[in-house]
């Protein structure tokens, strides 16, 4: 076979290889565009389910918001220390920091200088033994159990603890620029966060 005839048949086998892809590529496309318009939406909406699904932030169980909530409490609190006079003293518990944290509001608020550092109130057996539970509790450990004798007092001053604590906070809110005119009622922890940048617009360093 001469070098001439083998080049005319390598050149027609190339074309009838290209005519045949061609053909193919235009019957893929023909098959795409005559698809059902629903396969397509089908297919649409099943990615977007699993695009849905994988971008879902999973749900915090109730023990896990709570423990978050105590979690941004104690960090406001240590922050709020570091504003107030004697706060770095930290045989003041919660109670302690927010009534001296009331008094300095106050005094900005009429212009009158922070009060001077003062020592810790008096803590009884209870109140102390509570406050060490509710640091335990905070640092995700077991708290040592309580004097079973001492169960019903514990009770008596636990309460008040909070119910001292809540008016501590109320006097806040009440006291702090715009806190009373927020919808819904700023709870614990905005307001300390409310007061930390009070203090920090308005107080000189302790």
């Amino acid at each position: 076979m001469k070098f001439s005839q083998v080049l005319v048949e390598g050149v027609s086998a190339h074309h009838a290889g290209a005519g045949r892809s061609g053909r193919a590529d235009g019957l893929a496309r023909g098959m795409a565009s005559t698809a059902p318009a629903r396969e397509s939406g089908v297919e649409e909406m099943a990615i977007n389910a699993l695009l849905g699904l994988q971008n879902e932030t999973p749900k915090l169980s109730h023990k896990q918001v709570e423990q978050q909530r105590r979690l941004t409490a104690k960090a406001h609190f240590e922050e709020l220390r570091g504003l107030i006079p004697g706060g770095t003293d930290f045989r003041h518990d919660q109670n302690g920091v927010l009534r001296i944290t009331v008094e300095c509001v106050r005094c900005l608020l009429e212009g009158r200088p922070l009060p001077p550092p003062v020592g810790p109130q008096e803590r009884s057996g209870s109140a102390a033994s509570q406050a060490d539970e509710l640091m335990f509790e905070m640092d995700g450990l077991e708290a040592p159990k309580a004097d079973p004798e001492a169960k019903l007092k514990h009770n008596e001053t636990e309460q008040r603890r909070r119910s001292l604590a809540r008016d501590y906070y109320n006097q806040l809110r009440s006291l702090l620029p715009g806190a009373s005119e927020c919808k819904p009622i700023p709870d614990k922890n905005a307001v300390l966060a409310m007061t930390i940048t009070f203090l920090r617009d308005r107080a000189p360093p302790p």
